[in-house]
């Protein structure tokens, strides 16, 4: 590829997702937790040597794949004013390039439906409103289980140093855990308010098509 068009290509390396080797009782399979094993991805950016932001070096933070789409947008200089990126939660990663850090940020993710719900312990339910939800800030982690019994709904983690999340945390770290459980309450309400309907364009069915999501 760089063959083709030289020293200007920008390569995001990453994955959907991580696997359970067996880290809590969970055996080669992914989308039921969110525990480290499965949210933790690699994310490598390759920009040209050309690049006025060119560097070679490692983050230790935590960032999300909703950040990719913004950081890749400004790596190429690009503004957009299409509608369908004004609700993106990302946000762009120059700022590292820069040798600044990102602003704190909580950072969020959910389960996906339970594929071998008998093995999954501690959820209660199995349908959306059962998924399991997270939260990573400041180096901790807090998981809620819906509609479990009230000793049992939360698991907090201290991720820097425990980051086979071995360690409950929650009934020692009450201060701490506050603060978390307030960030996944607000970021919850946002996901519970209804979403304005919109019908495709052309220009869209044009695309999904080709993309064979739709005849």
């Amino acid at each position: 590829m760089e063959r083709r068009v030289g020293d200007r290509l920008i390569i995001a390396l990453t994955a959907d997702h991580g696997e359970s080797l067996g880290e809590h009782d969970y055996y080669y399979e992914h989308g039921d937790y969110l525990y480290n094993a499965q949210l933790r991805v690699p994310l490598v950016f390759r920009i040209p040597r050309t690049h006025r932001l060119y560097a070679v070096g490692k983050v230790d933070d935590w960032v999300s794949l909703i950040d990719v789409v913004p950081t890749i947008l400004d790596l190429l200089e690009i503004k957009v004013s299409s509608d369908h990126l004004e609700p993106v939660d990302g946000v762009s990663l120059m700022p590292y390039w820069e040798g600044r850090k990102a602003a704190p940020r909580p950072l969020f993710a959910e389960s996906d439906d339970s594929f071998f719900p008998e093995f999954i312990k501690r959820r209660v339910r199995h349908d959306i409103a059962g998924r399991f939800r997270s939260v990573i800030f400041d180096g901790w982690k807090l998981i809620w289980t819906p509609f479990q019994e009230p000793g049992m709904l939360y698991e907090l983690y201290d991720i820097e140093s425990d980051p086979a999340e071995s360690n409950n945390l929650y009934e020692v770290e009450k201060t701490r855990a506050g603060v978390l459980e307030k960030y996944l309450q607000e970021w919850m309400a946002l996901q519970t308010e209804p979403a304005e309907e919109t019908q495709p364009t052309p220009k869209d069915l044009k695309i999904l098509r080709s993309l064979g999501y739709i005849k």
